[in-house]
């Protein structure tokens, strides 16, 4: 056991015991993120979607309407 993982455990000890699900919950949240691509990598698999962030990137502000579209 590192000594994140022992920190963790004493936490978890001196946590009431009522604590302890949201405790595991977070854990169970935290570890399901981890897994899942960062935005990055989420963005770069959308087809054409890098182009258009560099394209975006490079426009002058001033052309930018200060209001959004939507």
């Amino acid at each position: 056991m590192n000594v994140l993982q022992s920190d963790l455990v004493k936490i978890a000890n001196d946590i009431p015991y009522y604590y302890l699900q949201d405790l595991l919950d977070y854990a169970n949240f935290l570890k399901e993120k981890s897994k899942k691509d960062s935005d990055t990598e989420y963005l770069e698999s959308i087809p054409g979607m890098v182009d258009s962030i560099v394209k975006a990137s490079k426009e002058d502000l001033k052309d930018c309407s200060k209001t959004p579209g939507w």
